[in-house]
């Protein structure tokens, strides 16, 4: 077994020996550099000074933007204000630091909005006892939000002294059908959950693979969730004939041992039966080769292509 351990093709030993000489020559220019090279004492004074000053001016500033990220309020500078209204210069205004206007106008660009004055605290900048200073200044207007277009027409009949409501819903866009071996990232990307980062993932990983043969083998591409692949599910074809093969009777231990489902023992116990027996005829034959798992084995069998027996090596 330790045998595994010393087998290289001709181009792995040549890098091997390429690299050890490279080691050699590096090693002995480190051990006589210090002997040529006369090293001169350089004065660092000027650039410690511009250091310092830098410093200085880094403290200065830092004391200068304290009142503009910190909050600073004062009952007697306090007015009555909407938190889902009051824009960043009234907030500025009130006391409110450059963090807080940040949070709220984020908080209020996300959807969110202040309901009661106890709400104000959702902010994390704003401390308990903060809040307890702004309550009394806070007057937040009711106002009935209006429905989003576009989800539901409602209408109100009355029947036998009640009321029944119908809803009506929209059509829904038609679903496009995408062939996952061929589609190229701007495609991919216009399917539910697929981003710019885990359309170029796919299409990295089929590349690897060869192609998918299973949208189970989605599963494998990283980051991408299994819920994601089951809601996907129904827009996509495969074209098995879009597979890329190959001859394990042909290809080197390197282009075995490339492919994700194969390891380099796999290979090398292909490579080494091939060499030393006969061609492989047939995915069975190939089962039956000492050393390879079968259970993993199987899922390469796609990829396989057993045309054109013979071996090039």
């Amino acid at each position: 077994m330790w045998k595994d351990w010393f087998f290289y093709s001709r181009r792995e030993r040549n890098g091997i020996i390429i690299l050890i000489i490279l080691l050699l020559i590096l090693l002995i220019a480190r051990l006589f550099m210090p002997t040529l090279v006369n090293h001169k004492p350089y004065d660092y004074s000027y650039y410690q000074s511009k250091i310092d000053s830098f410093k200085h001016a880094m403290y200065m500033d830092s004391l200068r933007q304290v009142w503009l990220t910190e909050d600073h309020f004062n009952r007697d500078s306090l007015s009555v204000f909407d938190p889902n209204t009051a824009d960043s210069l009234t907030m500025r205004r009130l006391g409110f630091g450059s963090i807080s206007i940040t949070n709220i106008t984020r908080y209020r660009n996300s959807g969110g909005s202040f309901r009661e004055a106890k709400d104000l605290g959702r902010i994390y900048s704003i401390s308990d006892s903060e809040l307890v200073v702004l309550k009394p200044f806070i007057r937040i207007s009711r106002k009935e939000k209006s429905l989003p277009d576009k989800v539901v027409e409602v209408t109100e009949v009355k029947a036998k002294e009640e009321k029944r409501v119908e809803y009506v819903s929209i059509e829904k866009e038609p679903e496009i059908v995408i062939e996952l071996n061929s589609a190229d990232t701007a495609l991919l990307k216009m399917l539910p959950g697929i981003g710019s980062v885990l359309s170029e993932r796919i299409v990295k990983y089929r590349s690897w693979l060869g192609g998918f043969y299973s949208q189970d083998q989605l599963k494998e591409v990283y980051g991408l969730k299994p819920d994601v692949v089951h809601n996907i599910s129904d827009q996509l074809t495969i074209d098995t004939t879009l597979l890329v093969r190959l001859n394990p009777n042909t290809v080197s231990v390197n282009q075995l041992k490339g492919h994700p489902y194969l390891n380099f023992y796999q290979a090398k116990a292909i490579y080494e039966y091939r060499r030393d027996k006969k061609p492989i005829e047939n995915f069975e034959e190939l089962m039956r080769i000492q050393g390879l798992d079968t259970v993993k084995l199987g899922r390469i069998k796609p990829y396989l292509s057993f045309s054109d027996v013979g071996t090039s090596e």
